[in-house]
This record gives C-alpha cells, structure tokens and sequence, in this order.
C-alpha cells in the first residue's frame, strides 16, 4: 500500500479521490514519529479500534470528556508541544478527510470526478491483456512506467491510454487558478474550505480557543496554508468589517461552497453553459456579503435563492435532481457496456460499485434537504458522523509498520469485503486471460 499521498505539508490525513479512501498515519507526520498515547488516543476518538484493544466505542455523552481528558494528558507529559500538535491534527484530520469524501458524494463536481475516474479504470482488463501480450513478444521485456500510449499497442489500448493522460490533464487544468477569480482560487480552495472550517470549528467545539489558535498557527506555517485558509480569512475579514462576531461562519461558508461545487446551469442547457465552480462561489459569496441582513443559514439560503433567480439558474434543489438523473443514465450506460462479458464481468463489481457511489449520492442530499444544519453545522456535521447517519467511508490506518483497513461509522455504500475485494481484484487475476478488447475503450461513455 503506497502512502506516499500523506507526504506532503499536511501529512496528517489524506483522501484519495478516485475511489474515497481516506488514509491515516500514526506512525510518523512532519512532527516527527507519534507517540503510542497519542496514537490510541486518536484511535480511541476516532473509533479506529481492533477487536483485541482494550477500549469501546465512545457515545456523543462520554466523546467531550474523554477527548479534553487525553488532551490534557498529552500536554503534560510532552512539554515540547510537539505531541499535542500531533494529536490535535491527527484527530482532527480524520474529521477533514471525511469531510473530503462527503463533499465528493454530494455535489456534482465530486460524482463527475469519481465517474471519470472509474471510465478509465473499467478498461483495466483489456489493458492487462495488452500487457500479456506485449510481454510475451519478448520475456526480457521490462513494463515502463508510466505506461505509454507509444508502446507498440493495438489502437484501442493506445486510445485507452491517451484518453486516460487527457482525463488527468484536464484534471490538473481544472484546478489550476481561474482568469475570472479575482482572488485565484481554485476548486481545490471550495474542498479544502469546506475542510478546514469542519476541522478548526470541531476543534474549538471540543478543546477551546487556546487548541483552536494553536492549531491555526501551525497550518498557516505551511506552504500550502492559503489552499486552507483563504476562503475562511477572507470572509471572515468580510463580516468582521460588518460587525459579526462569533464562529458561526462555518456553516454559512459550507453552504455556499456545497452550492459551488454542485455547480449550476440554466434550465434545459448544459453544464458547460453555466458559471464554473469557482465564479459561482465568488458571485454568491459577493451577493451575500452584500444583503445578509444576519449571519444564520435560513436567511443565507434565502438569498442564494434569490441570486439564481435574478440569474435564471437552476436552483441547487433542482440541480440535485439533475445530476441525480444525469448519474441514473451513465449507471445504466455502464450496466448495458458490461452486459457482453455476462457473469464473468458481473463478478468484477464496476457497476455495482458505481451503481453504489450514484445511490449515496441521492441519499446523502436527501439528508441535506431534511437537515441541513446537520450537514452544514460544523458541529452538528461531527455529530452526524458519530451517530452513523451519513455514508460510511473505508479508511486505511498504517500503525506500527502496517497498514489496517477500517470502516467508518455510517451506512454502507460498499460492504467492508468488496473494499478488500476490488484492492485484490486484478493482483489476483490471470494475466493470461484474454477479454475482448473490442470493449468500453471503443464506447467511452459521455
């Protein structure tokens, strides 16, 4: 398991978004190697716990106690504040990475990049067969990564890998700062906001100003602090500059991002014709900054309401049920493209696995629509998640020198063995055996 991903100026956390693993480190960040209590103590909180360890699931009632409790502990038997740090950002790193995965089921940004992400990765076996095939032409051969579309491949393979470089490309071009944005955001500042308004608002729910500052002190120092940092301080410098106080911004920030992120267009046009992510969230929070007459989400969804009016955009309401129906075709696409391979193809879980991701979709807005303050909430959202009412995520733990597979608490969108069973799916799979490769490469669904 490559957890190369957490390696970076955040190194407490990380969300891989094409499939919606969150991966955890306890054994080292940039704070240098976690301490054993600190480890459990974020195991214990985040309910990360292997049948042999002696300690049970915490409930909402006993969380407050014993998290002030360790965190206390671990002030004072590490004077440095090196291991408090660690604990404060690992814990809440956990809540920032599933928050990550949240927004990713939820919006229609996040759908489209885990569908474009499983239209290469369904090819998968008639690539292998490429690659057999290649090998044996000459078993000195050496696979070079990364695989290029220049090897002397058929010309759907070739098509495969090409389409694959352009996917990740317009990834990269997708995140790359906007001409429009004033500011230079891009959608990686909407999901890190949303991110780190959940993290720093659960902090200093539980643990206080004093944590809350800290913690803030330690992301501004790293390299990438305005990727999580900016959309918050500069509203925040906004409504200060009206008289609010208090934290209650997060929800509101939170909602607009998820407004953002689900994009917008006009009625019977196509997403393209509508504002991208980041012009969205600019011209809402500019409308909103404008005209909030008070700083509480009923009032600030009424005037987002009154922003697509005046533009004529579908409201988010009515985008949640287009790209409901959007993600009902592509999943039927996806069904009719496998059909050809019959039970052998059934086995290898795609469309079940997709089918999954578009159902919890639907159901995790279904609850936005029902609770948003339980969504938007930063401390409702914690909550929530405690409570196992939204999406449950497969998380990967390394610990010492091994990595561990968890699920969170929350409803399954795939059961914990089809996790194991898709990881294993292809290591195990004979090399030798031909698929057809007449296949989706020749039909790549739109």
């Amino acid at each position: 398991m490559n957890l190369l991903p957490l390696y970076s100026s955040s190194a407490f956390g990380a969300t891989i978004q094409d499939n919606l693993t969150i991966l955890i480190d306890l054994d080292q960040s940039v704070l240098g190697p976690i301490s054993k209590q600190v480890s459990l103590a974020v195991r214990h909180l985040c309910g990360l716990i292997f049948p042999d360890d002696d300690l049970e699931l915490l409930n909402l009632d006993d969380f407050y106690e014993v998290a002030k409790d360790y965190y206390e502990q671990i002030k004072y038997i590490d004077p440095t504040g090196r291991q408090m740090m660690s604990f404060l950002a690992c814990l809440s790193g956990y809540y920032h990475e599933l928050r990550h995965a949240h927004d990713l089921l939820a919006t229609g940004y996040g759908q489209e990049l885990i569908f474009t992400s499983l239209n290469c990765y369904q090819n998968l076996p008639a690539l292998l067969t490429a690659l057999a095939d290649w090998l044996a032409q000459d078993e000195r051969r050496r696979i070079p990564l990364p695989i290029s579309a220049g090897l002397d491949f058929p010309d759907d393979i070739r098509k495969l890998l090409r389409y694959y470089d352009k996917v990740h490309s317009d990834i990269r071009e997708f995140k790359k700062p906007k001409r429009a944005s004033h500011a230079g955001l891009t959608t990686t500042h909407l999901l890190e906001g949303s991110a780190i308004n959940t993290q720093l608002d659960f902090v200093h729910d539980v643990f206080g100003e004093e944590a809350v500052f800290a913690l803030t002190e330690f992301i501004q120092r790293g390299r990438r602090s305005r990727v999580y940092l900016q959309i918050r301080n500069e509203v925040a410098e906004t409504f200060y500059a009206r008289g609010f106080r208090g934290w209650g911004l997060g929800a509101i920030i939170n909602y607009l991002l998820w407004c953002s992120l689900m994009v917008t267009t006009f009625p019977g046009k196509k997403y393209q014709e509508g504002p991208t992510s980041v012009t969205l969230y600019e011209a809402l929070a500019e409308h909103i900054s404008r005209l909030a007459d008070q700083m509480e989400l009923p009032r600030v969804r009424e005037l987002v309401l009154d922003f697509y009016e005046r533009w004529g955009f579908l409201t988010p309401e009515q985008m949640v049920s287009r790209v409901d129906q959007t993600l009902v075709e592509r999943a039927s696409k996806v069904e009719q493209a496998w059909q050809r391979y019959g039970e052998e193809g059934r086995q290898l879980g795609f469309v079940e696995a997709y089918r999954s991701f578009t159902k919890a979709f639907s159901h995790i807005n279904q609850w936005i629509r029902d609770h948003p303050e339980g969504y938007f909430g930063q401390r409702y959202y914690v909550w929530c998640v405690m409570g196992g009412l939204l999406p449950s995520v497969h998380v990967k733990l390394k610990l010492n020198g091994s990595v561990h597979d968890f699920m969170t608490k929350g409803y399954d969108i795939i059961p914990f063995s089809g996790w194991i069973h898709y990881r294993t799916l292809f290591a195990k799979s004979d090399p030798k055996r031909h698929w057809d490769r007449q296949t989706l490469v020749q039909e790549m669904i739109e």
